[in-house]
């Protein structure tokens, strides 16, 4: 999804702006509106923004003033001024930067909806990446991410003490600063093929891996491991920079990197054709915070609301596969155990359904070893009992004694039978949990919608509200409710106007200032394209009836 920004002082010419790009067949661009640059950089400060369509002429802070603030916090903006012909020479200098561009304010709507649609299509476009870009830097990418790789895993176990973080990032080159916070995101890829042979699943962590890295080395540092449920973790850090050169501000990091993850997740799909989803810190957080930060992600990726496909969930206070790692065919019980674990705790049925089916081919086999058996088995039920332990889903009715009491069962067709029982239970507590967490958020948007008619009901301001990215609440939203968010904001309006029309109490633009138009001509509008008639025509044919 993408994001554009009009921003003039006029209210008459940005609510006219606002009307005719919402309607254009753009179901990716989400249109927001600042009366003042002043309202513009609050936008700017809060999320992420693609395209800023703009006057040059503003009395607080000028349309290239604006556009300087922009090109600091946002470098793959696209800007486009609305100028007069006198002003040609002034915006002259901004024009000659990459991605800036001009209308004349009397070309009309035409060009003004034909250059954002190709604004939109080329910002489309830098989302993709040629293979051979992508196969040499996916290279690169994955030697140092083996330099680093065990290291940190480590790290994020707890195993390496804090006192010789300075010492071993010095001696490692890692580009990290151990006296300074860190921002974590986990990224998780979703719907991997369970027929996905390893090489294939290594082969789209890496090029996830450089795509992001690509996005994120603009504005800041970022070193990336694959952890041991073969999920991505970068570290990030604001730049380095001299004295005299500007840095992005600590605070300033999380919302930078939380709008730069919303494109990542567009190119992976436009490039990769792979969905990916990310939990992320909203504030810097310690190094010894690490292991309990990390811990945390996990979780909030695991207890994810609906599918979780392009979810970005942020917090707000597989399991590794590795080139020394053994085949399936190889693994010890144990290490098959961790892996059903890991697709067991993020959700990943085909998967683990596969590697259960293969457990117990090798269990039920005649000529299988009775002790080697035996670990199987009781490995199986560990990382279901550890599961269950971790999380404690409610309405699990489990017999715990049935389950780790191998010689109660009369065959080992029927234990595996009990066991691959349990685990579908499990797996359908899961879907449940995520409909109900999902009901939950769509209802908190849907209060908060009907309480503040008159407010910010722009997208950014919701998915605030419940600690999402705007493009993953929209598209639950619709997912769950059948309808756009934005439909269902312009329903609710009008079902709120028309009741107060028919009670007569309220002027008309008092009426459109209740449901959200700060101007009569942008509620009459909306009304009248709505129903066909204007607010005073339908107020009149209520009191003849």
């Amino acid at each position: 999804m993408f994001r554009l920004l009009i921003v003039d002082d006029e209210e008459y010419i940005t609510d006219g702006l606002y009307e005719v790009i919402s309607g254009l067949d753009e179901p990716d661009l989400d249109v927001c509106k600042a009366y003042s640059a002043s309202e513009a950089l609050d936008w700017l400060g809060r999320t992420r923004i693609d395209i800023v369509l703009t006057d040059i002429r503003m009395p607080d802070i000028d349309g290239l003033e604006l556009f300087e603030r922009i090109k600091a916090n946002w470098p793959r903006c696209r800007t486009i001024f609305l100028t007069g012909y006198p002003e040609f020479g002034y915006v002259y200098q901004a024009i000659q930067s990459p991605g800036v561009s001009y209308l004349l304010k009397t070309e009309g709507y035409d060009k003004l909806i034909a250059k954002i649609t190709d604004t939109v299509r080329e910002l489309e476009e830098g989302l993709r990446i040629t293979d051979l870009q992508q196969r040499s830097l996916e290279l690169e990418q994955e030697l140092k991410s083996h330099l680093h790789g065990d290291y940190l895993r480590d790290l994020l176990a707890g195993k390496i003490p804090f006192a010789n973080l300075a010492f071993d990032f010095e001696e490692m080159s890692l580009q990290l600063d151990s006296d300074k916070p860190i921002l974590m995101t986990v990224c998780q890829i979703m719907e991997v093929d369970s027929e996905s042979l390893h090489a294939a699943r290594k082969e789209s962590l890496s090029a996830v891996h450089y795509l992001t890295n690509s996005f994120l080395s603009e504005q800041v540092r970022s070193v990336c491991v694959t952890d041991r449920r073969g999920n991505l973790v970068w570290f990030i850090q604001p730049m380095r920079t001299d004295e005299d050169s500007p840095v992005l501000e600590l605070s300033e990091t999380s919302r930078i990197v939380q709008g730069t993850l919303e494109l990542v997740q567009k190119a992976c799909m436009e490039s990769l054709e792979l969905s990916v989803a990310f939990a992320i810190n909203e504030s810097l957080r310690s190094w010894e915070e690490v292991v309990e930060c990390y811990e945390r992600l996990q979780q909030l990726l695991w207890l994810r609301i609906g599918d979780g496909v392009s979810m970005i969930v942020k917090d707000h206070l597989e399991w590794g596969e590795a080139d020394s790692r053994p085949s399936n065919q190889e693994r010890t019980p144990i290490q098959k155990a961790e892996l059903l674990m890991g697709y067991l705790e993020f959700g990943r049925k085909p998967q683990f359904e596969a590697l259960l089916e293969e457990c117990e081919q090798e269990l039920l086999a005649e000529d299988a070893d009775g002790l080697q058996a035996l670990e199987s088995y009781y490995a199986i039920t560990l990382a279901l009992l550890s599961h269950i332990n971790r999380w404690r889903p409610a309405n699990i009715k489990v017999e715990f004694g049935r389950l780790i009491r191998f010689d109660d069962h009369v065959s080992r067709s029927e234990a595996m039978a009990y066991v691959k029982e349990t685990a579908r239970t499990l797996f359908l507590d899961r879907h449940t949990e995520e409909r109900r967490r999902a009901q939950d958020i769509i209802e908190r948007v849907q209060v908060y919608i009907e309480e503040h008619l008159s407010g910010d009901l722009s997208l950014v301001r919701l998915s605030e509200l419940v600690h999402f990215n705007p493009a993953y609440l929209s598209r639950l939203f619709k997912q769950e409710c059948g309808v756009n968010l934005s439909t269902y904001i312009e329903e609710i309006r009008l079902r709120k106007a028309k009741d107060l029309l028919g009670r007569g109490e309220e002027k008309i633009h008092e009426v459109g200032a209740l449901v959200g138009y700060e101007t009569a001509h942008s509620f009459t509008r909306f009304f009248k394209k709505a129903i066909g008639v204007t607010p005073q025509e339908f107020r009149k044919a209520l009191s003849n009836k």
